[in-house]
């Protein structure tokens, strides 16, 4: 079996996130595939510190997706960002946060501050007609 985390379940609207741990997704191939079982089929062990694994190098996994509130870290090291004004709205993968003049602070953790190596930074940003000007970085 492989490590999953249920980020959402909604099975009135149909709709669905499951992050799954794959080592390798080859294309143009039918000899690997990915299986899902649910219902009484289902082994209900979904876990998202296996998913994103901090011996893997996770340092953070936020999918922002509360309704309201803080953001949770879905790894091991627990780093919730406190939400300084975002609201939550549609994102390309299930629900997300609208960003203007606002932010989430992640704070001093020392999961994610003073790191000797070099990290990366992803995540999808839908940019509206209104927004001119995006700064990423840290």
């Amino acid at each position: 079996m492989l490590p999953y985390e249920i980020e959402r379940w909604d099975s009135i609207s149909n709709l669905a996130e499951i992050w799954v741990k794959v080592d390798t997704v080859y294309g143009n191939t039918i000899s690997r595939f990915i299986g899902m079982y649910w219902g009484a089929a289902a082994d209900p062990a979904s876990s998202s510190a296996a998913v994103f694994d901090t011996a893997k190098g996770f340092q953070g996994v936020w999918h922002m997706t509360e309704a309201t509130g803080d953001v949770s870290d879905a790894t091991l090291n627990r780093n919730t960002g406190a939400n300084a004004g975002t609201t939550s709205g549609p994102g390309i993968i299930g629900n997300g946060r609208v960003f203007v003049t606002n932010r989430i602070i992640m704070g001093t953790s020392p999961t994610l501050c003073g790191l000797n190596d070099s990290i990366t930074v992803s995540g999808w940003l839908n940019t509206h007609a209104d927004i001119c000007d995006v700064d990423i970085g840290y």
